[in-house]
């Protein structure tokens, strides 16, 4: 997994969205495996994810977003996990920082879905994006990568890379990033 270093810190990228070129309508497999380019477009894989966050010390959550006017924000989380395999990954996290209202924490203890490893409600399948959901999402990183901020939806629902107390299901983010640190 590539790591980042800034401010004498080392963090390890966990995702990463930037353009388009990588779809993230993947199988559950693929999710657990990862996929994409570690300088561009990537997910490093649930079980990679897994194993990074529950070895060594505990471990926590920068996520980094810019809209398409440049604005950037921010949340960080002081304690960051996966759960077990067969628990489908679920998520752990707590200790929230940031300036924006925390979506993530709707989906927090929640397992992981794609289209054929589906959620009770179809979130994924119907959001076109493998992720936590909690009926469904108030923060997707994973959605469809739209080349502008306003977007329709390819199907029912908003699939768009979206941070609900931001900018709404309807705008999707034209950069984020998850890094885990020590």
């Amino acid at each position: 997994m590539p790591c980042e270093f800034r401010d004498g810190n080392a963090f390890t990228v966990i995702l990463r969205r930037v353009d388009s070129s990588v779809t993230f309508i993947q199988p559950w497999s693929v999710y657990e495996a990862g996929f994409g380019n570690p300088q561009g477009n990537y997910w490093a894989g649930l079980a990679n994810i897994y194993h990074l966050t529950n070895t060594g010390y505990q471990k926590g959550l920068q996520i980094n977003m810019q809209d398409w006017a440049g604005v950037n924000h921010n949340a960080v989380y002081r304690f960051f996990r996966l759960n077990e395999r067969n628990t489908r990954y679920r998520l752990n996290v707590a200790g929230y920082s940031g300036t924006l209202p925390d979506d993530l924490q709707y989906q927090n203890n929640m397992p992981f879905s794609t289209y054929d490893a589906p959620d009770p409600y179809g979130c994924a399948a119907n959001m076109y994006a493998g992720f936590w959901y909690n009926y469904c999402a108030y923060f997707l990183p994973t959605g469809r990568y739209y080349t502008s901020p306003y977007y329709t939806p390819a199907g029912t629902m908003y699939d768009g890379i979206f941070y609900k107390d931001w900018h709404d299901y309807n705008y999707s983010l034209k950069f984020v990033s998850w890094t885990v640190t020590s």
